[in-house]
């Protein structure tokens, strides 16, 4: 049986879904890199995640301030629950609250 890939981006943010072992999910995320802001991602269960990639697509707009899209691919290695969380943060701005945060709970079953 093939694994099926899920996509999410920031309207998924507060939810739960179901999704399969070894499935893949893909995050896409506006990014405002040319402002200093980029997306992190970090997991109450890393052992449970593969990081496939992290990549930027930079705008294709030439204006000042235009955005990207960070894409995350992972791979769900273990089952249970996995609770992934974002936030877009300036990272020489260390003591700033992020510009935009949230979490996709992932419910991962054999």
């Amino acid at each position: 049986m093939d694994n099926a890939t899920h996509h999410f981006e920031q309207s998924h943010f507060g939810t739960l879904h179901e999704v399969g072992l070894y499935d893949e999910v893909s995050i896409e995320l506006l990014e405002y890199a040319t402002a200093g802001f980029r997306w992190e991602i970090t997991y109450e269960s890393p052992e449970a995640v593969e990081v496939i990639d992290s990549e930027y697509v930079p705008p294709e707009s030439d204006a000042a301030g235009a955005a990207g899209l960070r894409r995350f691919r992972l791979r769900l290695v273990r089952e249970g629950h996995v609770r992934l969380a974002l936030q877009m943060i300036c990272p020489f701005r260390k003591d700033d609250p992020p510009a935009a945060s949230g979490t996709i709970e992932l419910q991962v079953r054999p």
